[in-house]
C-alpha cells in the first residue's frame, strides 16, 4: 500500500543534512521528514518535537529543498498522513498494545513509501525504531534526531545499526545516548520562538 510523497511550502534549520548532499545537489535536496505520530506536526504545536519538525520542514522547503513529511491526520498543509494522531501510551496493557499496532502498521507504510520515493536523504525524527530498522535497506543518507532521553526499544535498534548519522539536540541528550551510540554528534535544534 503506497503512501504518495507530498512537500511542505513553508521556513528553520539544515541541521542534519549532510555537507556532501548539499555540496552534490545544492539547493535542491529531495529529503523524507518522519515525523512520529503521537500529535499532529502543525500549529497549535503539542509540544517542542512537533514544532522542531514542522519548522525543520518549512526552512528546508524555503531553501529550495523538496521535502515530504510523513506525520498524522490533522498535520500541516501537504503532509502525508498516515493515521489518526495515536497519543501518548497509556499504561493501559490492551490500549497500549492497540496503539503500538497502529504505530508499527503505519511505521511500514511509511518506510514502503520512502523506499519507493527516489529521496536523497532520511531524516527521522519521529521517536520510533522502526525507521532505524529499516536505515540499512534503504541505501541512502539517514539521520536520526534524538530529542529525549534514553529508552526501549529505540535504544536497542540504535545499537545494531551502522549507517544512520545520529545527532542529539543538546549536549545533555549526546552525553546520555553515548553507551549506545558512540558516533552522536550535537546540532541544537535551532527552533525560532519568534
Amino acid at each position: 500500500s503506497g503512501v504518495p510523497s507530498a512537500r511542505m511550502h513553508e521556513p528553520a534549520s539544515m541541521a542534519g543534512v549532510p555537507a556532501r548532499l548539499l555540496a552534490r545537489y545544492g539547493a535542491g535536496v529531495k529529503i523524507a521528514l518522519l515525523g512520529h505520530l503521537k500529535f499532529p506536526i502543525g500549529p497549535p504545536f503539542a509540544g517542542g518535537l512537533e514544532r522542531h519538525t514542522h519548522a525543520l520542514a518549512t526552512g528546508l522547503r524555503a531553501r529550495g529543498h523538496d521535502v515530504a513529511l510523513y506525520a498524522t491526520e490533522g498535520s500541516a498543509p501537504g503532509a502525508v498522513a498516515l493515521c489518526a494522531p495515536t497519543g501518548p501510551l497509556t499504561g493501559d496493557p490492551s490500549r497500549d498494545a492497540a496503539i503500538e499496532a497502529v504505530e508499527e502498521a503505519a511505521y511500514g507504510r511509511m518506510m514502503e513509501a520512502v523506499a519507493k520515493g527516489g529521496f536523497d536523504l532520511v531524516h527521522a525524527n519521529c521517536l520510533h525504531d522502526r525507521p532505524l530498522r529499516a536505515a540499512h535497506e534503504l541505501g541512502l543518507p539517514f539521520v536520526t534526531v534524538l530529542h529525549v532521553p534514553l529508552y526501549e526499544p529505540f535504544a536497542s535498534s540504535l545499537r545494531s545499526v551502522t549507517t544512520a548519522r545520529v545527532v542529539a539536540v543538546s549536549a545533555m541528550l549526546a552525553d546520555i545516548w553515548r553507551p549506545v551510540a558512540p558516533q552522536v554528534e550535537v546540532i541544537g535544534n535551532g527552533v525560532d520562538l519568534e
